[in-house]
């Protein structure tokens, strides 16, 4: 599985991670695998925790805005203001 971390501002940060739903890795669990199909989103405060952080919001992506053949990508503005 992999994450992307991006900044919101210097104390708090997106984190994206696709998952298998249930159904979806119960029904397709082969030899160690099952397709991601949905996307979660979490926010980080660095802040919270004495800076070990907190997630402060969670949600998955709705299913419409994921396509089945999908990746992730990020990159960074010439700006140097975080943009996906």
């Amino acid at each position: 599985m992999q994450s992307i971390i991006l900044p919101v501002d210097s104390d708090q940060y997106y984190v994206f991670t696709p998952v298998p739903t249930d159904s979806n890795f119960n029904a397709n669990w082969v030899n160690g695998n099952a397709y991601f199909d949905e996307l979660w989103y979490h926010r980080i405060d660095m802040r919270a925790n004495g800076g070990a952080g907190k997630v402060i919001e969670k949600m998955p992506l709705e299913a419409s805005q994921l396509s089945q053949s999908w990746m992730m990508v990020a990159g960074m503005r010439m700006e140097k203001i975080c943009g996906w």
